[in-house]
C-alpha cells in the first residue's frame, strides 16, 4: 500500500482514510477529516511502511474496495488499535456476488480496462455528469497498468476473513458499483449503525474543501 499523511496535529491519535481501488491521494481536495489523516490506496500489496501501531488509538475509515482493504489489515495487524471503523459505499466481500461485485464483474474489468472504460467507471462513480466531470481527472493520475494489476491483486487475495463489526456502515442508495443489495445483505448484524444515504458510490465532498 502507498500512504500520504495530509494533516497533521499534535494528537497521538489518527484517521487511517483506505481509498477505493483506481484512486490515489489526488482526492485530498474532497477530504473533510481533521487532525492526524493519512490517506492509503494502491493495493496490489498490504504491506505498509507507516507503523500504524505507534498511534494510541486509530479511527479506521474505508471506501468501496477500501473496506476489503481495511478488513484485510486490521485481521493481519491486530497490534492496530482501532477505536471505530467506518465503512463507506462497499462490503468486505467485494468478489462475492451476494455481498459484494462479483468475481465475474470484477474479471471483466480487469480485462476490458481502458481509456474509454475508466471514463465510464468515472461516470459509474459519480451518477451525475458535473461531478463526473470533476472525477475523471482524479482516477486518470495512475496509470491504466497500475490500476489493472491491483484490481487482479485485490480479486487473487480474496479469502475468507474473520468477520469484524464495524461501527457504522453507510450503504449508498444511488450506488452503481456495489450494488446497493449487496451492501444491505452483508452489513445486516455485521455493523452497530447502518446509514443509508441518498448518496452514488462517491461518498466524499461534491466540491473542493476550502
Amino acid at each position: 500500500m502507498k500512504f500520504r499523511h495530509i494533516r497533521s496535529s499534535q494528537s497521538s491519535e489518527a484517521t487511517l482514510w483506505f481509498l477505493g481501488w483506481g484512486f490515489d491521494s489526488s482526492i485530498e481536495p474532497f477530504i473533510a477529516d481533521e487532525g492526524n489523516v493519512y490517506l492509503l490506496w494502491d493495493y496490489t500489496s498490504l504491506e505498509l511502511s507507516l507503523d500504524a501501531s505507534a498511534f494510541s488509538s486509530v479511527t479506521v475509515k474505508a471506501w468501496s474496495m477500501g473496506v476489503w482493504a481495511a478488513e484485510a489489515f486490521l485481521a493481519a495487524h491486530t497490534e492496530v488499535r482501532a477505536s471505530r471503523t467506518e465503512a463507506y459505499c462497499g462490503t468486505p466481500r467485494p468478489a462475492d456476488a451476494s455481498y459484494g461485485i462479483g468475481a465475474e464483474a470484477i474479471r471483466l474489468t480487469i480485462d476490458h480496462w481502458d481509456e474509454v472504460n475508466r471514463r465510464k467507471f468515472a461516470r459509474k462513480v459519480a451518477v451525475d455528469s458535473s461531478l463526473a466531470a470533476t472525477l475523471s481527472p482524479l482516477i486518470e493520475t495512475r496509470g491504466l497498468d497500475s490500476q489493472r494489476s491491483e484490481l487482479q491483486s485485490i480479486l487473487d487475495a480474496q479469502t475468507e476473513l474473520p468477520r469484524r463489526v464495524w461501527d457504522l456502515a453507510v450503504v449508498s442508495k444511488r450506488d452503481r458499483i456495489f450494488p446497493v443489495a449487496s451492501q444491505r445483505a452483508w452489513w445486516s448484524g455485521r455493523a452497530r449503525s447502518i446509514d443509508e444515504r441518498d448518496i452514488p458510490h462517491w461518498p466524499f465532498s461534491i466540491s473542493p474543501q476550502p
